[in-house]
């Protein structure tokens, strides 16, 4: 999706007094990387972060996750990606 159209969602969103919601985005545990599902994250997140639209990332034990691969924290790239949503504003 290209910047252009997400900024022009987010200008008829605020006109129409419409929220934009962007719900259970993520990457598939077993079809890629850890860096590569971080690189797609901070991606999105920044952008999200640029528009301000509130954003719900998809994560259980169903291959979308963002936890170091023993699972006992969150990635310190995926923390990355998520604070690169309040680093964007």
């Amino acid at each position: 999706m290209s910047s252009g159209f997400k900024a022009l969602a987010k200008i008829i969103s605020k006109f129409q007094h419409v929220p934009i919601f962007l719900g259970e985005f993520g990457a598939f545990t077993k079809a890629a990387k850890l860096e590569d599902r971080c690189r797609y994250a901070e991606t999105v997140y920044s952008a999200l972060g640029i528009l301000q639209i509130p954003n719900a990332r998809c994560d259980w034990d169903g291959g979308f996750n963002m936890f170091d691969p023993d699972g006992s924290k969150i990635a310190d790239c995926m923390r990355a990606a998520i604070d690169s949503y309040g680093s964007s504003k």
